[in-house]
């Protein structure tokens, strides 16, 4: 199912009903809230051990795949030349993410903008990539490269935050500058002709980065500069 069109569809309106349904749950089911809260460190510090094994297992690939090219010839076999395979179990863990929201709702937190955005986005985004293998790219391995390894930061906030929270302000800084590095290189693969994925791809990957760019600028804003202000 996870590999369909219809998936591709389904999934952003799903989000929506699995939003709505957590805010029933924790007012008619406590208990059901209580246990899942109980493994989110488990949640936690599995998602931070996937996401380090995701970054380096992207790292070795792209660079036995793409090293010699990338000296001979610069970025363009980065951003353009086709790449094999796909990490599809990293794909899925955007489904899993969504228990992100489940223990914010269920702590008794309202999910934000930004979250929201993202976790409506992300998965249809993965699922139309592998539904139609239109992301051949290594520039799709470099964004999950960048992501797996801000996720091993983030992940590892969330499961100390007392400890990482003097860093917490350069996480957020972190996934910022994320976005630009792919929202620079995915200019450059619409600017260069002969690139190998179509140019409605890299686009539709643009529109979504720069979304993500705006609203995590938004917050960076009112959660650390207003504070320093006021």
């Amino acid at each position: 199912m996870l590999l369909t069109p219809a998936f591709y569809f389904a999934s952003a309106p799903l989000f929506v009903v699995f939003v709505d349904g957590l805010r029933v749950a924790k007012v008619r089911w406590p208990l059901v809230a209580s246990s899942v809260l109980a493994v989110r460190p488990f949640h936690n510090a599995l998602l931070a051990v996937y996401s380090l094994y995701v970054a380096f297992f992207t790292l070795s690939k792209l660079s036995c795949s793409h090293r010699a090219d990338v000296l001979t010839n610069g970025l363009f076999p980065l951003v353009c030349v086709a790449s094999p395979g796909s990490p599809a179990l990293w794909y899925a863990s955007k489904l899993w993410e969504w228990l992100d929201t489940a223990f914010l709702i269920f702590a008794g937190r309202e999910p934000g903008i930004l979250h929201l955005f993202h976790h409506a986005s992300t998965a249809p985004l993965v699922a139309l990539h592998l539904s139609r293998r239109t992301i051949p790219t290594p520039l799709f391995d470099v964004g999950t490269l960048l992501n797996g390894g801000v996720h091993v930061l983030m992940y590892a906030y969330y499961l100390f935050p007392d400890g990482m929270r003097p860093v917490k302000r350069y996480i957020t800084l972190a996934q910022i500058v994320q976005h630009v590095i792919v929202i620079v290189l995915t200019v450059a693969a619409l600017a260069w002709p002969g690139c190998d994925a179509p140019p409605s791809v890299y686009a539709s990957s643009l529109a979504l980065y720069s979304g993500y760019l705006v609203l995590f600028l938004r917050f960076y804003h009112y959660r650390y500069d207003a504070k320093k202000e006021q």
